[in-house]
Parts: structure tokens; sequence; C-alpha cells
């Protein structure tokens, strides 16, 4: 890439920023939705066309939720599901340890039982024991079992051995995905495949997660019931948690008003017990929940059980009978959280340390399994390594022989294509473009790590790749008010493809700094016509540094609510100094 100022320098943070204004798009999104300007500007950097479609947008409602019989397979897997109902067969239900499989379990789960079944179970596969997707060890504990009819969801579209395993025993497989390039094949040994990109599937939303595709079989299994609105409202709860933690699309307006419709929910409507309990270990107070309270919050509560123990205590915390039960599951669940977090940390350190100086286009780290070093973390770790150093990043361990490792990639490289380009040293891989699995044999630790810096060469065509940040807009200190505040967040629910606006205040100074937990930089931001707070997580600066002279601040504009007083707080991302150009 050309830089057309000589004198361009990186962030602290090592990026550059890039503030693109298309002033006739906005002046047009102005006049066409009578919109702020502020609001205008954020609008038009989305692939949104001005009209209805905006308006549509910035107001979700059930009213976007797609007919579910439009869902290739939706008729067939009725049908089975009612035969199943009303024969009473054994039914099981097969999901991943994620939030997206859990919650998906458990929307599952309500449906049939609202419809009267009795005959049901779960599986969720451990993440340690038995790893990712419908496996044969499932498909044989179900013919073991003498199961009918097997279910499931965010897994099975890439497991064709354990679902023509279960249909040579007379077990009929209904498979609920997600994770499908759009247009390609499914398991051919599956009764029915509820995919939305697969082939000659019509539905118009292919963005949908597992739990998304969950709602929507329990949308066309309850279309009867004279509580069918009332139940997929309590419903669209668990799809809510699903659809925001598995960083699908909220640009895709189904998706919007599945999400928006459940935080409506959370914050409105009565839980039972073991909701409740969760939303209170998680610090999710009712009024408040968003969907970065679910991303910064839920998410990883309810991930730290599939990641450290087993993904089942969900299901048990959500299924208390009471608020004695609930808040006891919940406790050990906060305690899991915990020690997700210090081992997250302690990974994070030995990475960075062991890392170093490289160079590698394409960063591999992998050290034996331990209490220190937990493959449950990879993938989150990777994310923060990723994060960090501005490459792609494979994080793996080891254990009896094995290699089982988590890529986070960056923009430039596609994580499946440089899996693929070493795949003849790998047992198994899979994922999409930014983040992907895989497993191989210890001793392919070097050629592996090899293979994917050369392929990561040849993706960004021989050039390292430019860490470029996106901003929003670009306000003065004296621009920030709650009214700003307020206009974007018109754009909630904010997410994946809809992400939440980042703002550079420019020539801002602080004052009042404090550290906090010795890595935590907080204080006051001047120039504000109101009291404008700031916190920097793990800042990489001192407080000294950051106080010396004004800075261009980049970050996102949250608002507190308490005690019925408003307040401004800005998380800041990143910084420069201000007489640095760090704008391309």
């Amino acid at each position: 890439m050309q830089f057309t100022s000589p004198s361009l320098t990186l962030s602290i943070c090592g990026c550059y920023w890039r503030y693109a204004l298309d002033d006739a798009k906005v002046d047009q999104l102005i006049q066409t939705n009578g919109v702020s300007r502020t609001l205008a500007i954020c609008l038009a950097q989305r692939d949104l066309l001005p009209g209805k479609q905006i308006a549509n947008f910035l107001s979700p409602s059930i009213s976007d939720l797609h007919d579910p019989f439009l869902m290739l397979g939706m008729d067939k897997a009725i049908d089975r599901l009612k035969k199943a109902i009303i024969e009473q067969e054994s039914v099981r239900i097969v999901t991943d340890y994620d939030v997206d499989g859990t919650m998906s379990s458990l929307i599952l789960q309500s449906a049939l039982a609202i419809c009267g079944h009795n005959r049901l179970t779960y599986h969720i596969p451990n993440r340690k024991d038995e790893g990712y997707g419908f496996t044969v060890v499932a498909a044989q504990k179900a013919i073991q079992d003498h199961v009918k009819l097997i279910v499931t969801a965010d897994i099975g579209v890439r497991d064709e051995a354990a679902i023509h395993l279960a249909q040579s025993h007379g077990i009929d497989v209904i498979v609920l995905d997600h994770h499908l390039p759009i247009g390609e094949g499914v398991p051919p040994s599956a009764y029915a495949v509820l995919c939305p990109p697969q082939k000659d599937c019509p539905y118009p939303n292919k963005a949908l997660a597992a739990c998304g595709i969950s709602l929507k079989l329990a949308q066309a299994l309850l279309k009867d019931h004279p509580k069918c609105p009332a139940i997929i409202r309590s419903l669209m709860k668990l799809a809510a948690l699903g659809t925001v933690a598995d960083v699908v699309s909220l640009l895709e307006q189904e998706n919007r008003a599945i999400v928006a419709i459940g935080l409506d929910a959370l914050n409105r409507d009565d839980h039972k017990p073991g909701l409740r309990a969760l939303l209170n270990i998680s610090k999710a107070l009712p009024g408040t929940i968003s969907s970065s309270t679910i991303s910064f919050h839920i998410g990883p509560h309810i991930n730290a059980a599939g990641r450290l123990a087993s993904a089942t205590h969900i299901i048990e915390l959500l299924h208390a009978p009471n608020s004695v039960v609930a808040q006891g599951l919940a406790s050990q669940l906060s305690e899991m959280n915990i020690d997700r977090q210090q081992i997250q940390e302690q990974m994070i350190h030995q990475a960075i340390e062991e890392i170093g100086e490289s160079e590698a286009p394409f960063i591999v780290i992998a050290r034996p399994e331990s209490p220190t070093w937990h493959s449950g973390i990879s993938g989150i770790v990777a994310g923060r390594l990723r994060e960090y150093f501005h490459r792609p990043v494979a994080v793996a361990t080891i254990e009896n022989g094995m290699m089982t490792g988590s890529i986070r990639s960056t923009p430039g490289v596609h994580a499946v294509k440089a899996l693929t380009s070493v795949e003849k040293w790998l047992v198994k891989f899979g994922g999409h473009a930014a983040a992907a699995g895989f497993s191989c044999p210890e001793w392919a630790l070097e050629p592996l790590a090899s293979g994917l810096c050369e392929n990561a060469l040849e993706q960004l065509e021989g050039a390292p790749e430019i860490p470029i940040t996106d901003v929003a807009l670009c306000l003065e200190p004296d621009e920030i008010t709650l009214q700003v505040c307020n206009e974007i967040d018109a754009l909630e629910p904010c997410g994946a493809y809809n992400p939440k606006p980042l703002i550079c205040i420019k020539n801002a100074s602080v004052y009042g700094l404090q550290l906090r937990k010795e890595k935590h930089l907080a204080g006051y931001i001047n120039g504000s016509p109101i009291e404008l707070k700031f916190i920097w997580f793990s800042a990489p600066i001192t407080m000294a540094e950051l106080s010396a002279q004004p800075h261009h601040l980049l970050g996102e504009l949250q608002k507190n609510v308490w005690n019925g007083r408003e307040s401004l707080q800005f998380v800041i991302r990143d910084a420069a100094i201000s007489n640095e150009d760090v704008f391309v």
C-alpha cells in the first residue's frame, strides 16, 4: 500500500488509522431518512441502501423474521419430529460446547418438551475427551442407548462418518448447522439438513447462527400452539446470547431482530432461576443488558464451562428447579470463569515471552498441556496474540504425541486456506476465514509452522500485512455529548459486521489519572461539555506518557446509568500523539 504522507507513523498500538467520509452519501442519508449527521456518517459506512432498508435496520422487529418453511429441509424435519413426538420415540440432541451450541440445545429441548415429548436426552461432547463435532463416539453411544432420532446443532454438516454410522443402525439424523460455505453440499446420509448456506436453499438469511436455526425449527414446530408468540419471545433470550457470542452478522436484518427482541426480553421479562443466576454472576443487570454485555460478560461465563470442565454444567444451570440450586451452580461457574481468566493471562504472558522479536508472518506456538497451558483457552489466547502482534496466530497444546491448536487470523490471511496448504500434516481441521482449529502429530510442528508461514506470504503476495483500524467518527472533545452517544446507540444491537463505532477524539488532554490493577489506566478527558471518564484496559503506555502531551484517542463511547443519573465513559482502544500523522 502506498501512503501519501512520508511522515506517516504507527499508533501506540502499532496500527495506521483510516477515516473515509463520503459526504455525498451522508447528505443523501440525512435527506432520505431524516437522521442526524452523526448517525448518517456511521450508517454511510455500512452496506445499506437509503430508504426502507435503513428504516428497518434502525427498528428491528418481529416482522423481520422469515417464514421458517422457506428453509430447505424444514418440512421434512418437522414431519419427522412430529412422528417422534406422537410415537414418543427416544430423541437425542447433540450440540457443540460453546454458547451457540448450548443455547441451541436448550431451545430444542424446550420446544420438544412444550410439544409433549418426554423421551428426550442430550449430549454435549467434552472438548478434551471427545473433541469437536458429531463424532463416531457420540453415534455409537446413541446406538447403545437405542435412540431413534438424533438432532445435531452447531455441528454435523461435516460429520458424514458419524451420521452414516447412525443411519446404518436405524437412527435418523437431522442436522442444524451453519458451518458451510455458500453453495456447498451437505452430508448425504442425513435425514434432513437445515443449513441456509447449503446448495439450493432459498432461505434469505444465510448468516443465522445455529441457535437461530434452532429458533426457526421451534417456530415451525410450535406455529399452531396458542402461546407461540410468547414462547418464541422467551426462546429469543437464548437465541440472542448465542447469536452475539458466535459473532455472526448483525448487519443481517433477521439476526438484528432476534438479538433486539431477545435483549428486550432479557431486560424486561421475568426469568427462571437458572438464567437469573447466570445474569447475576455476569453482573448483567436487567435494564442495562446489551450486545456488549453478552460479548464481554455473559458469553465468557457460559464458555468457561466448556473450556475448563463440561458444557453440560450450563444446561444443568438453566434447568435449575429453584434459586438455591441455581445459585450453587452459578457460583461454580463463576469460579470456573475466574480460573479461565487466570490461565488465559498466564498463557498470554508465556507466549509473548517466547515469541519475543520473531518476525514470522504466521506465529505458531505449542506447549505441552498443563495447568498453565490449557487446550480450552487456546482460541482466546490466539485472538489476544493476534491483536498484540497483528499477525495470524496458532496456539496449540501437546498431549500423548498429538497437537491440538486454534488459529485466529488477520484479514489478509484466510485461516482455512492456510491450513489447506499444510493438510498433509493434519489429522483434522476446519473453520472459516478468521478462525479455525486443527490437530496433527507432535512431530509435525516444524513443517506445519514453516508451511503456514510460506502460505501467509503467498496470500499477502510477499508483503507484510499492514494493520489498519477504521475510524467511524472524528470529533473534538467539546463535541462529545450524551446526544452523540444516543445517536450512536441507534445502531444497536452492535456486533459482527455492524461494529460499535470507533471514535477518534482529537487533540485530547487528560487529568485525574489512576492506575488500576497495575495495568489499566483511568481518568478524565478535558473539554467535553459533561464529565467524560475514560478507561484503557491493559494500557501499553504509562500515566506519565499519556499526560505529557495531547493525544488523539481512539475508542468507544459508552453510556452508564446509575441511580437515574447518566454519565459517559470512553473506552480507549488506541492512541497517537497529536502531532504525529497516523491516518492513511
